[in-house]
């Protein structure tokens, strides 16, 4: 497994366009303390923001998928651990994840 840069998920939102402050949180859930939503945070880690055109459900929609990245992550990891080199696909998998990393040139 690599080193991994970002917080740790899990990563949390309610996918909710907040108008006054034109966008939507991503933030790092505590597993310690119950279901979300109502759960204490260990922190915003993104910001979904609707600017310029975006509507806000375009915003919605980017906060949800920010917050499923970790899980993302180590669900292809996990695929490309067990199966391994499966053709075409595999070299995408392999390129996604150095990208999640940083690593991508």
């Amino acid at each position: 497994m690599t080193e991994r840069k970002w917080t740790p998920g899990p990563w949390w939102t309610d996918g909710k366009y907040n108008g006054r402050e034109m966008g939507c949180h991503i933030i790092a859930a505590r597993t310690d303390s119950g279901p979300l939503p109502g759960n204490p945070t260990r922190g915003m880690v993104a910001w979904a923001s609707a600017v310029l055109n975006t509507e806000a459900r375009n915003c919605e929609a980017n906060a949800i998928l920010i917050a499923a990245a970790p899980d993302l992550y180590e669900a292809l990891e996990e695929l490309m651990t067990v199966h391994g080199d499966a053709g075409p696909v595999s070299a995408r998998a392999r390129a996604a994840l150095a990208k999640a990393r940083g690593d991508a040139t």
